[in-house]
C-alpha cells in the first residue's frame, strides 16, 4: 500500500476545486518526472490544504503546531497519462513546461475539516510536509502500513476527540467506503434482518452534513469599519477578547471614540501591528467581529466575533496604528473574509445524506420520480409538481458532488419495479467513472423542476454538460427483497443484471438480536434461539421452504419480558403458535404430529393454559440432547 500525499496552498485553491470536481489531478512537468513512472492505481491520494501556518517550509517542531483546513481522501484509479487538452483554471498563464499535462483519475472518498497535523500519523505528515517543500509535486510514501497508521491515531485519541469528522475517525472507515456497489439488493427469507443490517451499513458511510445558507437584508446606512488593538498594559489579550467576545481597553481617548463615533453594527478587526526590519511594516489581524453592544465588562464593545483565533494573518506594507482608528484605505483586503455579511442572515441547515422509501403494491413511477399533485391556494385548487425521492436525491448529489447520498428502498420486489422505475431503468448502467452511462431526456414537468430548483451553474455543469438527465457517481441505491414470500413479484433478467446481490441467510444475524432470550416449555427455559434452530430443523427435513422458518427477527425484543428475557405467554399463543398452525401447518397434519400433541390449535391453546405439554416426547427429546437447558 502505498500513499501519494500532495499539499495545495491557498494560491492553488482554484486547481484544486477543478481538481475535485471532475476527479483528477495532475503534475507539472517540470516537478513530476520521478511519478511518470510510479504505479499509481490503486494507491491513495492524500490532498492537504491550506496549512494555517503559513507555508510547510517550517521546522518540525513548527509544523506540529499548526493545522490544515481540510484534507481530502481518496484512491486512485489510473495511472499518470500525459493529456493537454483539458485546460486547467490558471494553465494561461504557465508556460509550457509547466502545464499540468500528467495526470491521474482518483475517486475522493472522505474530507475532513481542521485536522491537526499533531494527530496526523507521522508518516503522513512528514510526507505532506516534504511535497509542501518540493513545491507540491507529491511525494511518494512507499509500502505505508495501515495498520500502523490506525493504532497511532488510538495515541491521539485526546487530541481528536469523539467527532464524527474527526480524521481518526474517517481514516479508520476508508476501506469500507471504498468500491461500494451503487446498486445492490440484500435479499433472504423475511425476518433475517435484511433492513436492520442495511440501516446500520447506512448510517456508518452515508453522514449528514451541515449547510449554511445566507440571505441579504436591505440596511440603511454603511457600516464603519475599525481596526482595534488588542495590548492592554503592555499585555496581549487577543485570546481574552475573542474568547469572552468582546473588547476592551483603558486608553481614554479610544473610549470617547467609542462612546461619539463607533455604531452598533460596525465591523472591527483585532489587530496588533509593528515595523518589519526598517524596509516596511506588517500588520496581523486575529479576528474580524461586528459590534453587539457598546460599553461591555470593561470600558469597550461586545462584539460577535464572526471571523476568530486566526493563525495571525499577516497583511504587509499596511500599517494599522492606534487603539482604535477608521479603515479607510485598504478596507477589501482587511475585511475581504465579511464584507458582504454586513448585510446578510446565515441559517445552517442539516443535509440529509439518504431517503428510504417502502415499494408495495399499487407504488408508482410518478410517486417515484415526481407527478403533478394538487394544493388549496386562496380557495383555489392548484398543481404544483412534486418531486419523488429518487429525484430529491439527484438533485442532492448534483450540488454536493463531494458528498455520497443513498436511496434506501424497502421491499423492492412488493412493486412492479419495471414499472416504478420506468425510464430511471435506462440509468442504472454506469460507466466507469460511476456516473450514468446513457442520460435520459426530461419530460418538460421535470426539466422545469430541475430549471427552477438548480442554481444556474450547477444546472449547466451537470444535466446541459451530460445532455440529459443522469445518475451521478455520488448517487447509490440500495434495496431490501424477500427472496420469496406472499405478495411478491418476479424481476425480470435485464432489471436484475444491474445490481449487485448480497444473500442474507436464514441464521447469519442472529447474534446481533435475542442474546439471552428465552422460551419456557414445559417448566424449563431454553434458549430462544436454540429452539428456533430446533423446530426449523423439523420443518426443514419436511419440504418446509426458507421464507416460512422462524428467523431472528421474527419476534421483536419487546416480545419478552425486559427483566426475565422470557417471551410472553399472549405472544406465544397468539402470535408464534397462531403462526405455526395457521400459515407454516395449515395443511400438514402429518408435521402437526411431530411436533405437536393435537392438530387442532384450540386444544393446544387449552393445554398451553391448563400448563399442560404440547409438544410431542421427540421434539422435547432432541431439545434435551442438545443440552440447551438453560435454567430451571
Amino acid at each position: 500500500m502505498n500513499i501519494l500525499t500532495v499539499y495545495v496552498g491557498e494560491v492553488s485553491k482554484i486547481n484544486l476545486d477543478y481538481g475535485l470536481k471532475n476527479n483528477i489531478w495532475g503534475f507539472k512537468e517540470s516537478v513530476s518526472k520521478d511519478l511518470i513512472n510510479e504505479e499509481l492505481k490503486d494507491n491513495y491520494l492524500i490532498l492537504a490544504f491550506g496549512f494555517t501556518g503559513g507555508s510547510p517550509r517550517k521546522s518540525e517542531d513548527e509544523w506540529k503546531k499548526h493545522s490544515l483546513n481540510k484534507v481530502y481522501i481518496g484512491k486512485i484509479r489510473t495511472n499518470i497519462y500525459n493529456e493537454k487538452s483539458i485546460e486547467w483554471p490558471d494553465e494561461k498563464y504557465l508556460k509550457e513546461n509547466e502545464r499540468y499535462s500528467n495526470r491521474f483519475r482518483f475517486e475522493l472518498i472522505t474530507e475532513i475539516e481542521n485536522v491537526e497535523i499533531k494527530s496526523i500519523p507521522s508518516e503522513i505528515a512528514e510526507g505532506i510536509r516534504k511535497s509542501g517543500i518540493a513545491q507540491s509535486r507529491g511525494y511518494f510514501i512507499k509500502n505505508a502500513n495501515w495498520d500502523l497508521i490506525n493504532q497511532s491515531y488510538q495515541d491521539t485519541l485526546e487530541i481528536n476527540d469523539s467527532s464524527d469528522l474527526s480524521y481518526k475517525n474517517n481514516i479508520l472507515e476508508i476501506n469500507n467506503t471504498l468500491d461500494l456497489p451503487y446498486q445492490k439488493i440484500i435479499y433472504g427469507a423475511p425476518g433475517t434482518g435484511k433492513s436492520n443490517s442495511l440501516r446500520k451499513e447506512v448510517s456508518k458511510i452515508f453522514k449528514d452534513f451541515i449547510i449554511e445558507k445566507t440571505t441579504y437584508l436591505d440596511q440603511d446606512s454603511e457600516p464603519n469599519y475599525w481596526s482595534v488593538g488588542c495590548t492592554v498594559d503592555e499585555i496581549n489579550r487577543a485570546e481574552e477578547m475573542l474568547e469572552n467576545n468582546e473588547w476592551f481597553t483603558n486608553d481614554s481617548k479610544a473610549i470617547d471614540k467609542i462612546k461619539n463615533e463607533v455604531n452598533i453594527g460596525d465591523f472591527i478587526a483585532l489587530k496588533s501591528s509593528f515595523v518589519k526590519e526598517r524596509s516596511y511594516s506588517v500588520s496581523r489581524v486575529f479576528g474580524i467581529g461586528k459590534v453587539l453592544q457598546k460599553e461591555s465588562t470593561n470600558e469597550g464593545l461586545k462584539i460577535e466575533w464572526i471571523k476568530k483565533y486566526l493563525p495571525a494573518k499577516e497583511f504587509e506594507n499596511i500599517y494599522l496604528s492606534g487603539t482604535i482608528k477608521r479603515v479607510l484605505t485598504h478596507k477589501e483586503i482587511i475585511f475581504a473574509d465579511i464584507l458582504n455579511l454586513k448585510n446578510k442572515i446565515i441559517q445552517s441547515e442539516i443535509v440529509s445524506s439518504y431517503e428510504r422509501v417502502t415499494f408495495y403494491d399499487g407504488y408508482t413511477y410518478g410517486q417515484f420520480v415526481g407527478t403533478y399533485k394538487p394544493y388549496m391556494e386562496e380557495n383555489e385548487i392548484v398543481y404544483k409538481y412534486v418531486p419523488g425521492p429518487i429525484l430529491r436525491l439527484i438533485k442532492k448529489a448534483y450540488e454536493y458532488p463531494n458528498k455520497k447520498f443513498a436511496l434506501i428502498i424497502e421491499e423492492i420486489n412488493r412493486a412492479k419495479v419495471d414499472r416504478v422505475f420506468g425510464d430511471i431503468f435506462q440509468l442504472l448502467d454506469r460507466d466507469p467513472k460511476g456516473d450514468s452511462e446513457y442520460p435520459i431526456s426530461m419530460a418538460e414537468e421535470l426539466k422545469e423542476y430541475l430549471v427552477k430548483n438548480l442554481e444556474e451553474k450547477i444546472y449547466q455543469n451537470t444535466v446541459m454538460e451530460k445532455k440529459g438527465l443522469y445518475l451521478p457517481n455520488n448517487l447509490y441505491i440500495w434495496a431490501t427483497m424477500n427472496s420469496s414470500d406472499q405478495g411478491v413479484y418476479p424481476m425480470d433478467t435485464a432489471f436484475k443484471r444491474r445490481w449487485d446481490f448480497e444473500y442474507l441467510s436464514l441464521n447469519q444475524k442472529e447474534g446481533e438480536m435475542n442474546s439471552g432470550l428465552k422460551i419456557k416449555i414445559d417448566n424449563t427455559l431454553y434458549d430462544w434461539n436454540i429452539y428456533r434452530r430446533v423446530l426449523n430443523d423439523f420443518l426443514g427435513e419436511s419440504g418446509i421452504t426458507e421464507d416460512r422458518l422462524i428467523s431472528p427477527f421474527f419476534l421483536k425484543e419487546k416480545d419478552f419480558d425486559q427483566t426475565t428475557k422470557i417471551l410472553k405467554e399472549n405472544i406465544y399463543t397468539n402470535k408464534f403458535l397462531m403462526y405455526i398452525f395457521d400459515d407454516i401447518l395449515k395443511h400438514n397434519s402429518r408435521l402437526k404430529d411431530k411436533i405437536f400433541k393435537a392438530r387442532n390449535f384450540y386444544i393446544i391453546f387449552e393445554k398451553f393454559k391448563k400448563n399442560e405439554s404440547i409438544y410431542t416426547d421427540d421434539f422435547i427429546m432432541l431439545l434435551k440432547k442438545e443440552n440447551n437447558s438453560v435454567g430451571e
